[in-house]
Order: C-alpha cells, then structure tokens, then sequence
C-alpha cells in the first residue's frame, strides 16, 4: 500500500508576496502610460498643449509601415507629491509638464505645477489596481476622451477615469526551486525541498466562469476563452502562477486581440494589446498572487459547496437573513475576516488589532492603523453580507489619538466610493471618536463588478484606504464599529 507522505513540520507556503500596488508614487520604476477608459488606447501629445487618443490610419499601406506595436513609445507618466495630500501628475519628457484641469472641464499640459480659480494640477490620485482618481477638495471627477482630447467632468459615484499602465513591470531575482516551490505564489511550501503540487486522485473538473466580476474591471471583451484557460491553470496544481499568467498574456495578444489587426482598427487593435497588457499586470500583482492562493478551486481548497468568501469554503444558509453584514466588524475576533495591505510608508508601518482604552464596545478591540512618514497610505478590506434587492446603510468610527498629518479615508463596496473626508486631528475631537454613518449602499440584484454570490446571499467587497502627507513622523488612527445594515 505503500506510505503516506511526510506532512508534520511542513510550514505554510512561503508565498514571498511583495504587497505593493501596480504603481507606487515617488518610486523609480513607477512611470506608466495612460489608457483612456472606454477601449485602453494609449493617450498621445497633440500639438495645441492637449493630448488625446491615437489617430485611426488612412490606409494599409500606412499600417504596414506602423512598427510593431512593442516598439511605440507611447507618451509617458509619473505622479509626483504635493501639499495637499494629492499628487501632480507629469510628463516624462525633458523638461518635464504637468497634466492641469482647466476651469471649463478642459485638460492641458503646463509648464509648473498651478492651483488656483482658472487651472489645477494638484488633484490625481492612483489606486492600487491602477486606475487614475481626479478629486478637487471632495468633488471627483470623470475623466474621458472628447473627439481627440480629454475633458474632466463633475462625477457621482467612482467615476470613470484613466488607466495607469506600467511602463515596465518591475524584475524580481528569487532563489531558483522546483516548479512547485518557485516563484511569488508557490503550490508548495519550501521546506522540504523537492515537494510537488500534482492533481490528486478524484479531483473536480475545471470550472471556469469567463473572466469574472472577481478580478479588478475584467469585462470580457475578445478574452473569454483566455479568461476560461487562466481559471483553469489556477486550478490545475501543476500549473505555477507564472505559467497561467504568462499563458494569459499570450492568449489575449493573440487570439483575443488577432481580429482587430486591420488598418481600419488601427485604435482598436492598439487598445486590445494595451488591456492585454493591463489584465496581464494585475494578476501579476499582490491581487492576483492573493486571487491565485486563496482562489475557491486552489490546489488543496475543497469546498463542499461550492462557494468561498474571503478565499474560505463557505456554505450558504438556505435563506438571506437580515443583519450586520460585516462578521466582525467590531474586532471581536481580532483581525479575522478583515485584510490589511500597507501601500507606502516604509517596514515600519502596520495595521494591527488591540486594546484601546476610548473604545465603546466592551473588549475594548479596535483596527489600529500605525502609519510612519513617508506619505503613508494603507487599505483595509472585507467582505460583507447583503440581500438581493434590499437598500442597506453603512456606518463606522474613526479617530486619531496621535499625528497631525494631513489624513484621508476613502469607503468603497463593490468598488464603488461611497463616501470620503479628512481623518480627525487629535485636537478637532479631543482625540474621541468620529462617525461616519448614514451611508446608502445598494440595493443589488445579483452578481456584478465587486459582488459575488453565495446561494441566496450577495457578498460585496468593502475596502478602507487611508492616505496620509505631511512631515509628521507616524500617525495612530483607530477605525471601530463597522455596520452595515438593512435602510
């Protein structure tokens, strides 16, 4: 009958997940390119001071003589800090230019950064998938192509703006293991040597479900079936994350993107290789390395059901119960159900859960944010339990016992804002608690971008970010009391 396998002393995988977002501002490598948001055409200089879209060809004798589309130099970007917690966003030409919203909506390049009545260039912001964030004091802003330039209109909601595509994503030397024990997101841990992920016997079939409301701003487009092979790698143990990425990369600039290589597609063509190489950088990133180990169908995850929420098998009641849709959104249970990543700020700083005297509930457990300088920014994310068809309100607290930095949150479910302000100074509050409460969410009706399903229940994704600048050597900020429950 043979042996079992030697299982005890075995660690949890070494998954070496560098958690970093797919562009750092202030970082060397961090200059990127911008897709516009409807179809991903790269943007370029015109010759008024604006820029917009790439031109469609004339002819095919034109698009023969096109280069590869690998050897365009596409209009670089970089985000540069500024006073206001905000960044600039700038050319990388010599001398560099600063992107500015003109006061009728307009996009310009200028000489230096300028805020005031007539032009502003300090109010861009990057999420940490890559997409590009307008804000005036608390007003966001949509940012889109018009004919062949950009304009910047008044938007509710999260609104529809750019896309930031690194220039290079950035080389990473590791040790060389076995197929099963390399890479930033191994099947295996890595001691002992030479461990092998292989299907076990009895497996479920693949079950790929196209490219997903899951994964970040993933429409199908032309990739379906790419999207379908990448599922199916991710399932298959002998499949490592760089081989399913890679093999989803190839996919979408062939197959996906081969239709479009007309002369008369030029734009298009153009824009289906740039999301190629967009998706392609996001499962490569901390979202994919986390999608790819804690996925429901990951090698060694059995789920009964069928279901997983927050990468954990979960069977769902056999009816949606009305409540707090946040497990633990009181810390009761320490960091459970809860996932900080810390964006900036250097090793020092963290989110951790602990005592904290001015707490109201009785343990006294709160989310402690514990931010060091540099312009420290971290994220805070669940999931969190909604009915079809029915309205919730959201509420929680925040506070800051400690800094003087200028702080910011920002709420969003299913990756929608929901709400944004300053974090409270120690001395606005007494260093007591603020709320922000009153907050409609909803309804859903089912699965969409940012929500998934679970037999009768919805499970939206929720995400905190704090973003702080200011000379300020740390910040303590303390968030308690998260609720979301039926209007």
């Amino acid at each position: 009958m043979g042996s079992s396998p030697v299982t005890s002393g075995i660690t949890p995988v070494e998954s070496d997940l560098v958690k970093t977002c797919l562009i750092i501002p202030g970082q060397a490598d961090a200059s990127f390119q911008l897709l516009e948001p409807k179809d991903r055409v790269p943007l370029i200089k015109n010759n008024d001071g604006t820029f917009g879209p790439i031109p469609a060809l004339r002819s095919e004798a034109e698009f023969n003589a096109q280069p590869p589309v690998e050897d365009i130099k596409f209009m670089s970007f970089a985000l540069i800090s500024s006073d206001n917690g905000l960044f600039d966003l700038v050319t990388n030409d010599s001398p560099r230019q600063y992107v500015a919203k003109k006061r009728d909506g307009s996009v310009v390049l200028t000489d230096g950064p300028t805020n005031n009545a007539q032009m502003a260039t300090s109010i861009f912001d990057v999420t940490c998938e890559g997409r590009i964030a307008v804000r005036v004091g608390s007003q966001y802003y949509t940012w889109t192509v018009s004919g062949k330039k950009t304009v910047m209109r008044r938007a509710s909601g999260t609104p529809d703006t750019m896309f930031a595509l690194p220039d290079s994503p950035a080389a990473q030397k590791r040790r060389r293991r076995n197929k099963s024990q390399e890479g930033v997101a191994p099947r295996c841990p890595s001691y002992p040597r030479e461990l092998e992920a292989r299907v076990f016997p009895g497996a479920r079939g693949n079950n790929p479900n196209q490219c997903g409301s899951s994964s970040f701003n993933v429409p199908d487009l032309s990739f379906g079936k790419c999207c379908d092979q990448h599922d199916n790698d991710y399932d298959d143990c002998g499949m490592t994350f760089e081989e399913g990425n890679n093999r989803f990369h190839s996919c979408m600039r062939g197959s996906g993107c081969d239709y479009l290589n007309h002369w008369y597609y030029w734009p298009a063509y153009v824009g289906c290789l740039k999301t190629a190489d967009f998706y392609y950088s996001v499962v490569s990133s901390i979202a994919g390395q986390i999608a790819f180990l804690q996925n429901c169908g990951a090698c060694g995850v059995v789920s009964p059901s069928g279901y997983c929420v927050g990468g954990q098998p979960y069977t769902p009641p056999a009816f949606c119960s009305r409540g707090n849709g946040f497990r633990n959104g009181n810390f009761a249970n320490s960091g459970n159900d809860w996932n900080a990543q810390i964006v900036s700020g250097g090793g020092n700083s963290n989110f951790g859960v602990g005592f904290d005297g001015g707490a109201e509930d009785a343990d006294a457990m709160v989310g402690i944010f514990s931010l060091y300088s540099p312009n420290p920014s971290a994220s805070l994310k669940t999931s969190v339990k909604m009915c079809p068809g029915i309205a919730y309100t959201l509420g929680f607290q925040i506070r800051r016992p400690y800094g003087n930095d200028n702080c910011q949150y920002s709420v969003y479910v299913a990756r929608d804002l929901y709400n944004s302000g300053n974090v409270p100074l120690p001395a606005d509050r007494g260093a007591g608690w603020m709320w922000v409460s009153g907050l409609r969410v909803g309804p859903f009706s089912g699965e969409r971008q940012g929500v998934t399903t679970a037999g009768p229940e919805l499970w939206a994704e929720f995400q905190l970010d704090v973003r702080c600048s200011g000379g300020a050597p740390y910040d303590f900020i303390r968030v308690d009391q998260f609720s979301i429950n039926p209007a």
